[in-house]
């Protein structure tokens, strides 16, 4: 099942009148409607199914009043505008002072509330939300918990699994699947929460039990403008959206957690790698990495007056961090210590995350989502290898420009050897991606360009040697290549 399809999907749910969805909210409800009902609500026109509720929402590219007269010839019940449009006859045209806010209220009120019936968890931070969320879903799974699961990747409901478009979807969605959760007897949900999300709202209408703290380095400044900015968006779920009785699970590694946890709401739950900072030693949950012997992470974990010897398949110094934020959040889901440690054993591989190829060949290869200056450096640094590391890398198109030179400077401190490609250039060139990128590298005989992607993978496989790692770093997951307004099939995966 597709995005769209799950977005606007026909619900079982008993109509909802229009007085009762709109009560309260700064809109204008012609009186002659306001007993109108409503079956369903929809913001994609071309899935309206008769009886909905349509939102035409303005978009960055297109207003969706656009959309609104073929949303009504396939049977919309009414149209929720944020100005006003002429030329709308036989169904209400309600008026909304922020349309983004009034969908988030009406969805919830329309699914009764979903987020109360469930434990949401939120994991918010620049790097390792996926992986948390899948560790943590994995540990519950293992302690007879059902979870669904929100983000980067995919949304899975219990139901069903739709590959994601964006880490956290828009109101509407979000209260559809979450809706789904909780009628196919889930005990919960974990998200992945991002910095737009939190900032536009998209989360202001869930009740959340828990929210976890990752780390804080730079990104998304095309959009935040400064970090203070990006900190403040951050901040939104420990102070606002947490319930009082709720839980926090912080990295006190992070220079940014003393201000997270000044704002939290809840109990508040620490974690350390032992070696990551000064503050180990104020730590409630804190790692000691073991070391990494036939690709299995080993660590030993200390919990009040408890010490375990755990380990999990997964490679990259930096996944024992997030291991502790998935045993932190199991713990104050109801699970045992020593069953989490004991489910981490099993833990799943995590699409695009230090994913390791294997087809007999004799060197290493990894594709990983690293797209950030400090996430590149801990993959460089964090996966071991005997041989040389070989990095495939580029910067996406449309996003903060200031980290390319510096991400430039970290592969070739940190990489034998380094092919500068493209990643997803959008609506910019992308040999001025790869210039950019340069700019931050004074020694350009440390590496080589090959703009095709496809390209550059195939020339780092050429020159690996036995015990050799390859790094393909930067698009993870993604099955395709974002080139002007064009979704090109692409998968790093699939090319090596």
């Amino acid at each position: 099942m597709n995005l769209a399809s799950i977005n606007n999907m026909k619900s079982d749910y008993n109509p909802v009148s229009l007085a009762k969805l709109f009560a309260g909210l700064d809109c204008v409800v012609a009186s002659d409607f306001s007993e109108m009902m409503g079956t369903g609500l929809a913001n994609d026109s071309r899935k309206v199914k008769p009886g909905d509720l349509f939102f035409a929402v303005p978009g960055f590219v297109t207003d969706g009043k656009k959309f609104i007269p073929e949303a009504v010839s396939l049977g919309a019940t009414g149209v929720v505008v944020q100005s006003d449009v002429s030329g709308i006859e036989g169904v209400p045209v309600i008026k909304c002072k922020d349309i983004k806010r009034t969908m988030s209220v009406v969805a919830n009120r329309f699914f009764d509330f979903p987020s109360t019936s469930l434990h949401i968890v939120g994991v918010t931070g620049t790097n390792g939300k996926t992986t948390v969320s899948y560790l943590f879903t994995h540990i519950m799974d293992c302690c007879g918990e059902k979870y669904g699961r929100i983000g980067t990747v995919e949304y899975y409901t219990g139901k069903r699994t739709v590959n994601a478009l964006n880490t956290t979807p828009d109101a509407l969605e979000l209260q559809t699947l979450l809706a789904e959760m909780r009628d196919f007897g889930m005990s919960g949900c974990v998200m992945e929460v991002s910095s737009h999300a939190l900032e536009q709202g998209r989360c202001n209408d869930m009740e959340f039990t828990g929210a976890v703290f990752t780390n804080l380095t730079q990104d998304h400044l095309d959009y935040h403008k400064d970090m203070e900015n990006y900190l403040k968006a951050k901040s939104i779920l420990f102070s606002d959206l947490l319930k009082e009785d709720g839980f926090a699970i912080i990295n006190i590694d992070d220079p940014y957690s003393g201000k997270i946890k000044s704002l939290c709401r809840g109990k508040i739950l620490t974690f350390s790698v032992i070696g990551s900072s000064n503050r180990a030693s104020t730590a409630d949950i804190k790692l000691i990495d073991g070391g990494c012997k036939d690709n299995i992470r080993y660590f030993e974990v200390t919990f009040g007056n408890r010490t375990l010897s755990g380990s999990m398949p997964l490679l990259g110094r930096f996944n024992l961090s997030n291991a502790a934020a998935a045993i932190g959040t199991a713990i104050s889901s109801g699970c045992r210590f020593d069953e989490a440690i004991e489910a981490l054993k099993t833990s799943p591989q995590v699409p695009g995350r230090v994913e390791r190829i294997d087809l007999g060949q004799p060197f290493e290869v990894v594709v990983d989502y690293a797209h950030t200056p400090d996430a590149l450096k801990n993959l460089l640094t964090g996966v071991e290898s005997s041989g040389e590391k070989i990095l495939v890398f580029g910067c996406g198109g449309n996003r903060d420009k200031t980290k390319r030179p510096i991400m430039g400077k970290i592969a070739v401190e940190f990489a034998d050897r380094v092919i500068i490609t493209s990643d997803n250039p959008r609506n910019e060139s992308p040999t001025r991606i790869i210039n950019d990128i340069l700019k931050g590298i004074s020694q350009k005989e440390d590496c080589i360009v090959v703009e095709d992607r496809n390209n550059a993978i195939s020339e780092a496989l050429k020159k690996a040697k036995p015990d050799d790692l390859v790094i393909i770093a930067g698009k993870g997951h993604e099955d395709y290549q974002v080139v002007g307004n064009r979704r090109i099939y692409f998968s790093d995966v699939d090319v090596v």
